[in-house]
């Protein structure tokens, strides 16, 4: 096997590998969440507060978007209301269980972030970072463009 072949499907792998470990972390809480519901919740939080907002930035379909949305509610970790601006809109928000989940699912990622690097040699932690907002910020470019 040709090795940049094989360097890149490692580097595919070990960005799997993460994702399948941030999932099950994830799921192991006092309040279980999927990735999806947590980047739910972290966006809502940070201001996103319609379901189509959230669906362009996840790049997934608005029913799908809204499904995620309505489980999150049944779980009474979201709450929506109407816009005062737009009777047609609506408006998410997360309830106090939302923020506690929101609060122990981001606990849980950074401390596997900080594990992550204090794993690596110093020298080779700004190399990570880099590489990491490289795959980032292509990964985002080629999302884009399907869309």
């Amino acid at each position: 096997m040709d090795d940049d072949i094989a360097r890149g499907e490692l580097l595919l792998l070990a960005v799997t590998r993460m994702h399948r470990l941030q999932v099950e972390l994830l799921g192991r809480l006092e309040i279980t969440l999927t990735l999806r519901q947590y980047r739910i919740l972290q966006r809502i939080s940070a201001g996103y507060t319609s379901v189509s907002e959230l669906s362009r930035l996840s790049h997934r379909s608005l029913p799908t978007t809204s499904e995620s949305v309505d489980g999150l509610i049944r779980r009474e970790l979201l709450s929506r209301k109407a816009s005062p601006d737009d009777r047609r809109a609506v408006l998410l928000s997360l309830t106090p269980t939302g923020r506690k989940a929101l609060a122990l699912g981001g606990a849980c990622l950074s401390q596997l972030a900080a594990d992550v690097f204090a794993e690596l040699p110093a020298s080779k932690q700004a190399a990570l970072e880099q590489l990491g907002a490289h795959l980032h910020g292509y990964a985002g470019k080629l999302m884009w463009r399907a869309t």
